[in-house]
């Protein structure tokens, strides 16, 4: 076994520190490895689902990647959900997965299944071990095949990579002390950066000038103050708008952050379609912008990828510039300038904000959208913000003038899936000793409560759970709130609430219903108290779907649509 446990050793020379393990028996001579080797940290999760949205969570925090491992069958299985949202979110996960010997699968033997490629097209690249691990030949396979697959890992993009291992009996040591490491060969690969070339420098700069509407357009990006600074310097000196969500963690002057106000109340949408969209970063959130786009397409479409590739995702690409994105903004520089369209944009963005500050200023009955509001508002500086899907993202899309600058912002938007919300944010906070905020609905919530189930539970974690007591999404959404099917089969009403959670996993439990408990409780859940605490916030799908169309109507009266 001394292969296989040189995998562990590997994994800490690489930089690969940190592992999530589900137990298992087929795993144990690594699970046994990576536990007693003295660079790396484990931690045991039970339920694989929420152990690898905790594992993803944890390499969002620490930008590195993190090992996943389980034993053989159904297990790999569970994972799948995570494996995707990883990719797409271009986060580097190592997924080991303990398998029978080939010959035994599809013989009707236990916890045997097809492993090989089970990902599919979700990671980057699957990677066999062999099942023979005493020949010299396997043992140069295996250490080859290690080191391909991490820095594989953490090329951009980034990603998650699998690793099958199938191990023969008997597979446990006879003790702990039996598990030895020897010298390995480990490859390391250099990193290279693209530049554009001379000639196509010119093209772009030409077509830059020639474009009388310039927009900058930012999908999810994590924390990077570097790009910050480089989009800022760029949107400052050629005087354009940059369209930025909460998501983008960009805080820039030129900043526009209300733009889905601006989409639902201007009448005039084809004067706001620009000549030149320049996007770069990952997924954009609103689905009005999308829209907007698609309807209203560019004359030119630019998207800045280090890879080369990029999704049309407003079908008018037209240009792929495979270079770092603060590199192109550093580095560009033409001679356009429009201040006219760019302080159109800045007066539509502060009309919005307007709008916003005196929805609630006015007296209205309590909803869940207030309830969000009033929680990011008084969220403070350097803190960390996790968004569930559903409402919770879409609300807080609204409120990113009230976003400090300095809170990342972060949302499981690769697949944009309910399932392991909250286990991400538990992974996150693993990862960090700053304040880690999840908003989130109780469908999200209760689906992955499992998260909670383990022993390392940390105090820096504050849950606030917007309960409506079922999917208000599907009550606010064209299409289902109309159906006679739609209280049992899409918004699913259920009755639970979170207290009893609370107390079975020893967190502090906090509760509001209506505005005034609610300023009360707020300062409660900031508090530090050496626990982590869920608020649960209980609210009326009906009144929260009365009250979000009366804010939709009041844009739409705003801005004379």
């Amino acid at each position: 076994m001394e292969s296989i446990y040189n995998i562990a050793e590997i994994c800490s020379k690489k930089g690969l520190n940190n592992f999530i393990l589900s137990p298992g028996s087929r795993c144990a001579p690594l699970t046994v490895a990576i536990v007693n080797h003295p660079g790396l940290t484990s931690r045991t999760i039970t339920d694989e689902r929420s152990a690898a949205f905790i594992a993803l969570g944890l390499s969002l925090e620490t930008q590195k990647p993190v090992g996943l491992l389980c034993t053989s069958g159904t297990a790999s299985l569970n994972y799948s959900p995570a494996v995707a949202e990883a990719f797409y979110q271009q986060i580097p996960l190592i997924i080991l997965t303990a398998d029978r010997p080939p010959e035994w699968v599809d013989q009707q033997d236990g916890q045997t299944i097809r492993q090989q490629n089970i990902y599919g097209s979700h990671v980057k690249r699957f990677f066999q071990l062999p099942t023979d691990h005493q020949n010299p030949d396997s043992a140069w396979h295996i250490q080859r095949s290690i080191s391909e697959a991490i820095n594989l890992a953490e090329s951009y993009p980034k990603g998650p990579v699998h690793i099958n291992i199938p191990l023969r009996e008997p597979f446990y040591p006879k003790n702990s002390s039996d598990v030895k490491y020897s010298a390995v060969r480990i490859i390391e690969k250099v990193k290279a950066q693209s530049e554009i070339d001379i000639l196509g420098l010119q093209q772009l700069t030409q077509l830059f000038n020639q474009s009388e509407k310039v927009v900058l357009l930012s999908g999810q990006n994590n924390n990077d103050t570097e790009l910050n600074t480089a989009v800022s310097e760029f949107t400052e000196y050629h005087r354009i708008p940059l369209w930025a969500e909460p998501i983008a963690n960009l805080h820039c002057k030129n900043a526009i952050q209300n733009i889905d106000i601006i989409l639902s109340g201007e009448p005039a949408l084809e004067k706001l379609s620009p000549d030149l969209l320049i996007t770069f970063g990952q997924s954009v959130l609103s689905k009005s912008l999308k829209s907007f786009l698609r309807k209203y397409k560019p004359k030119h479409h630019w998207h800045i990828d280090p890879s080369g590739e990029g999704a049309d995702t407003y079908q008018s690409l037209s240009h792929i510039i495979p270079v770092e994105p603060k590199s192109f903004f550093h580095t560009f520089k033409a001679d356009l300038k429009n201040d006219e369209w760019l302080k159109n944009w800045i007066d539509m963005d502060k009309k919005g904000l307007t709008l916003l500050k005196n929805f609630f200023h006015s007296p209205t009955e309590f909803s869940e959208f207030e309830a969000a509001f009033e929680v990011i508002k008084k969220l403070s500086r350097e803190n960390i913000l996790h968004l569930s899907n559903s409402m919770p993202v879409r609300y807080a899309n609204y409120f990113g003038s009230f976003i400090k600058s300095g809170t990342i912002v972060r949302a499981n938007r690769g697949t944009s899936g309910i399932d392991g919300v909250l286990s991400t944010a538990v992974g996150n906070a693993l990862g960090t000793e700053k304040l880690v905020f999840l908003i989130t609905g109780d469908l999200a919530f209760f689906y992955d409560r499992n998260a909670f189930w383990n022993n390392y539970m940390p105090d820096n974690l504050r849950i606030v759970l917007l309960n409506n007591h079922g999917g208000g999404i599907f009550n606010m959404i064209d299409g289902p709130k109309n159906l006679k099917e739609a209280s049992d089969y899409f918004i699913t009403n259920q009755t639970l609430k979170a207290d009893n959670i609370a107390k079975e996993f020893n967190l502090e439990y906090l509760y509001s219903n209506d505005s005034e408990s609610l300023k009360t409780t707020l300062p409660k859940l900031l508090a530090s108290s050496g626990k982590s605490k869920i608020l649960e916030i209980e609210t009326s799908i009906d009144n929260n779907t009365k009250i979000f169309n009366f804010f939709k109507q009041k844009i739409k009266e705003k801005y004379g649509k």
